[in-house]
């Protein structure tokens, strides 16, 4: 198998100005690297990015030359990120699939050397439980052949054509929901494989009870068309309309599996029937489905086409479908008559498998919705004044005595299309799906920003009022500091009400959600990873104190592929040993309670996970491995013995990032330009719909998480994953030293932080900080700059001289410098000659060639923005106005306001008919051609290349966020 570092060649597009520019500036970088020991105070990355804008401005280079080297770094890193996630998933294993499956099956089965009973063998199958979710939140930067492409790669393929970098121009939610549903096709195609080899080593340990095997025990789900988590452009038809999709997609998979199936018997076995059967229902059904989906309506539709729709949906036309079980029952039934030769028997014991877990949908639905909106739809029913957003008892008794007293009110479709509030139109149209629909199915309802024991309690309210309790799983999401610190608490609260208790008792199942994103922005990702860790130990013996029998754990870790956002870089296996470490699972495998642990793949980036059939198999494969191995070693885990060193560090690394994140310096320093460096990259925004506007200091918390990460990958320094652990090592740098070593666990979350520290410069963010400094600006013209840029430089400086913009970045990285050499320090406990000045990654120089080549761009920018000539204020908007705009990199806004004030094109005298004669002017009237030529074209072709650079960067993490 080709590795896809060699893949690399097969599109090296390097034309041969790129390469000698590469060359050029890596040397230069190098050798001023080289320089730091005897100059610390030096800024390799700032004095390249002043040399290529020196080059810029004399015109020994030009934007050409610099997209045809970024396209070159751009290819190095992405086929380093190729590389990465081949040996992330151990891809080329992947051809020892069957043994590896055989010996998970093994591991199940046999105790000492003996074989254990079929029912203790399906107990422990039991607790290798997973569920992967596909998410969508914005992490859609390349378009889908470039993501193919990077699946390729990793699986050592090359490309057919060179793959694009350019900023995906667009995607809507439709599209964000097709990618989903490919993805989680293959991963159901790679879990039918899987589950082939399993019943085969089943067959031969147990050859008397194989056929009472449960099957699946992996599971898909996705959230994609059912988040309204701070979002108001998802209508309930769009949901809907997915759901019918997702229902179409299954029922030709049926028809495809009962096909294959009858196409192994001959004329005369007496399946036959049964499977033409099948085929014929599923036929109908999904033919039904497609009229159906053809009558939806569009948001917004008027009363006559939705009534229209509502009884299409609704009527007892032909394929009316609405549960599998009667055909799993058969299936079953069927297994019984067949011998283990038999070529059918496994194709349909797989068949009533994937009826079992998937039913009448591609993949189980996760409603999420916000505690805010579940608060807000609950004061009509119950005219509440108080607060909602923190516990109270009374409240919380007054709506259980509500959930008992509910009783089921009838709803239709014009129920749904009539109800304003959004949560009650939620639990309407989980009604609805479920009568019409897919009667079997589970539903998620996610509760996100969940801070007391109400929203859950009020979402078990209008789950009963509308009759779906028996199908929805509440799962309250613990990710704010004070969600995570009282979570607890929380679930205690909710087990002492017999209403909930009840609830869950009839679903089996108590369920979680932990977010890594914005608990990694608010607490940084290792203490909110630890904060999550702990209430995931405390959920065992919440449960276990319950005295609720045989229900299920299901704990949700939603989680994206950056290293801001909990997924760790060094392996899938210990992606999971993060997620959810050894030690709490081992809490839910000493007191018998079955876990279920679900991981979420987000978006385009972890979508790649699932991108081709080989790597699709390499990720399953290895998400059951991962959940299969033993966690008893845990136990004697240091890092849980020495809870007196481990909880100390915890608290100073969080009090660390907490006053980090909420320091003027951080807010200014990421939200002055940050965002711009982001193209467009989901249907969602990058800021809440509810909170857009604000000064600096509120606009860091309306960014979302994902954009948040993304600008610190692109302004060069992972602060939320890299920064605390060198201070707060230092009160007992010999311990922790220790630990670090010795601990399993503490190894983990080291190698987290040193991998991004490897990634991170503060050189870099420092270079950011120079293109706001006014003394920058007034001393470049002392070198040997021409003389027309002596006017642009002073004109910037004078701007830039009362900015506070270079003062907050500066102080900013003077203070996590600090941290940065006392990380480094740690590091290198066990190898004090490690050099410390600048421990980068080998990667590092790309990136940070990138990082300079995109500096001196932006100063480009600025010079030719600083030559605009003055003009009379139009429409309130003036010359200084417009250069602010630059300033914060909004150069789409400010280019639409230059080509106001300069168009191009002026009226000619020609062109009008009219009777006065006039001699002036003379032909056309002055147009601003020349400024427009030299100045407003080279600003929009200049703004482009800085995006093109925003992949290159986010290749070597990852992820866009």
């Amino acid at each position: 198998m080709p590795s896809a570092t060699s893949a690399k060649a097969k599109f090296d597009r390097c034309a041969p100005v790129a390469t000698a520019l590469h060359a050029d500036y890596a040397s230069r970088l190098s050798g001023l690297r080289a320089e730091l020991k005897n100059a610390p105070y030096a800024n390799p990355v700032a004095q390249l990015a002043y040399h290529i804008s020196s080059q810029i401005e004399a015109g020994q280079t030009s934007c050409a030359d610099l997209d045809s080297l970024i396209a070159c770094l751009s290819d190095e890193t992405f086929a380093a990120r190729a590389a990465n996630i081949g040996r992330y998933l151990n891809v080329e294993a992947v051809s020892r699939a069957k043994d590896r499956i055989k010996t998970i099956v093994d591991a199940c089965a046999l105790e000492g050397g003996y074989k254990v009973s079929f029912e203790a063998f399906e107990k422990r199958w039991r607790r290798i439980r997973i569920g992967a979710i596909f998410t969508a939140h914005p992490t859609f930067l390349l378009t889908q052949k470039t993501y193919t492409d990077l699946s390729r790669m990793a699986e050592g393929n090359a490309p057919e054509t060179p793959p694009s970098y350019a900023p995906l121009p667009g995607i809507t939610l439709e599209e964000e929901h097709t990618a989903a549903m490919t993805a989680i096709g293959r991963a159901k195609d790679a879990l039918r494989h899987i589950y082939t080899e399993v019943f085969s080593a089943i067959r031969e340990l147990y050859p008397e009870d194989w056929r009472r095997f449960s099957g699946f025990s992996f599971h898909v789900g996705t959230w994609v068309g059912y988040d309204l988590d701070g979002r108001s452009d998802v209508d309930w038809t769009h949901s809907l309309k997915f759901r019918l999709k997702e229902k179409q997609l299954q029922l030709q998979r049926y028809q495809a599996h009962a096909s294959e199936i009858a196409g192994l018997l001959n004329e005369e076995h007496p399946l036959r029937p049964l499977l033409q059967n099948m085929q014929n229902a599923f036929h109908a059904a999904e033919t039904l489905t497609a009229k159906q989906i053809a009558a939806a309506p569009a948001a917004g539709a008027d009363a006559s086409a939705l009534s229209n729709f509502a009884n299409a949906m609704t009527g007892k036309e032909e394929g009316r479908l609405i549960s599998v079980r009667g055909f799993a029952a058969e299936l079953e039934e069927a297994l019984l008559t067949l011998e283990a030769d038999d070529p059918a028997a496994t194709p349909i014991a797989l068949l009533k498998a994937e009826m079992d877990s998937c039913r009448l949908g591609a993949a189980e639905v996760h409603f999420r919705l916000n505690a805010t909106q579940l608060n807000n739809a609950v004061r009509r029913e119950f005219t509440l004044e108080q607060d909602l957003s923190k516990a109270n008892r009374r409240i919380a008794a007054r709506i259980a005595d509500k959930v008992k007293a509910a009783t089921p009110k009838a709803v239709n479709f014009a129920s749904l299309d009539v109800e304003r509030a959004t949560a009650i139109r939620q639990f309407l149209l989980m009604s609805q799906i479920v009568k019409h629909v897919d009667a079997d199915s589970p539903i998620r309802m996610l509760i996100a920003e969940c801070e007391s024991p109400l929203p859950p309690l009020i979402a078990a309210y209008f789950a009963k009022t509308f009759n779906v309790s028996a199908n929805i799983d509440i799962s309250p999401l613990f990710e704010t500091p004070s969600a995570l610190e009282h979570g607890d608490r929380i679930i205690e609260s909710l087990l002492s009400i017999e209403e909930y208790r009840d609830l869950i008792a009839r679903r089996g199942r108590l369920c979680i959600q932990t977010g890594f994103s914005d608990a990694g922005r608010f607490l940084g990702q290792i203490p909110a990873t630890l904060a999550i860790e702990r209430l995931q130990g405390k959920l065992a013996g919440l449960i276990e104190a319950s005295g609720l029998a045989d229900i299920d754990a299901l704990v949700f870790d939603t989680h994206g592929e950056s290293m801001g956002r909990g997924a760790h870089p060094r392996s899938l296996a210990d992606r999971v040993d993060y997620a959810m470490s050894p030690w709490a699972r081992r809490a839910f495998t000493n007191r018998n309670i079955n876990l279920i642990h679900e991981m979420s793949f987000q978006g385009g980036d972890g979508y790649v996970l699932f991108g081709t059939e080989t790597i699709s198999l390499s990720t399953a494969l290895g998400l059951i491995e991962a959940h299969g191995a033993d966690t008893a070693a845990a136990e004697n885990d240091p890092f849980y013995k020495n809870t007196d060193i481990s909880l100390d560090l915890f608290n100073r690394i969080r009090s660390y990032q907490e006053h980090l994140l909420e320091t003027p310096q951080y807010h200014r320093s990421l939200t002055a330009f940050g965002l711009s460096l982001l193209p467009k990259t989901g249907s969602r925004k990058s800021r809440r719909q509810s909170e857009i506007g604000g000064d600096h200091g509120p606009a860091l918390r309306k960014i979302r998480a994902i954009p948040h990460n993304a600008i610190l990958q692109q302004l060069g320094y992972l602060v939320n994953v890299a920064a605390g652990l060198g201070s707060a090592a230092q009160e007992d740098f010999e311990a922790i030293s220790e630990l670090m070593r010795r601990s399993d666990r503490m190894g983990r979350l080291g190698a987290m932080v040193a991998h991004a520290r490897g990634l991170s410069s503060i050189k870099t963010f420092g270079a950011y900080a120079t293109l706001y400094d006014a003394a920058f600006w007034a001393t470049r013209p002392a070198g040997a700059e021409a003389a027309n840029l002596f006017e642009p430089c002073f004109y910037l400086a004078r701007l830039l001289g009362d900015d506070e913009q270079h003062i907050a970045m500066v102080r900013l990285a003077a203070h996590l410098r600090i941290d940065e050499l006392q990380l480094q320090y740690l590091l290198n406990a066990e190898d004090d000659s490690r050099p410390i000045a600048d421990a980068a990654a080998p990667e590092r120089l790309t990136i940070d060639i990138l990082h300079a080549v995109r500096i001196a761009l932006i100063q480009h920018i600025f010079l030719l923005a600083a030559q605009i000539p003055p003009f009379s204020p139009r429409n309130d908007v003036s010359r200084e106005d417009i250069m602010d705009l630059i300033f914060a990199l909004r150069l789409d806004e400010a280019l639409e306001l230059l080509q106001r004030a300069y168009p191009i094109d002026a009226p000619a005298m020609d062109d009008y008919d009219v009777a006065e004669t006039a001699d002036y002017p003379a032909g056309r009237a002055a147009g601003y051609a020349e400024i427009n030529t030299r100045l407003i074209t080279p600003l929009r072709e200049t703004s482009a290349l800085l995006r093109h650079i925003t992949a290159g960067i986010a290749f070597a993490f990852g992820a866009i966020g």
